[in-house]
């Protein structure tokens, strides 16, 4: 398990949008311990660049 932080950068892998319209991010990032974890995040949580 790992935690994302404000700043973090994460990779978007993909994306859903649920039946309320909420879209939700599929993302990957690499946590500390060298493992890649994968999950998703509401897309208002999110700032692409």
């Amino acid at each position: 398990m790992t935690t994302i932080r404000s700043g973090d950068a994460v990779t978007v892998v993909g994306s859903t949008t649920n039946d309320s319209g909420e879209v939700w991010y599929q993302l990957t990032v690499q946590g500390t311990d060298g493992v890649t974890y994968e999950g998703y995040c509401l897309s208002t949580l999110v700032r692409l660049s």
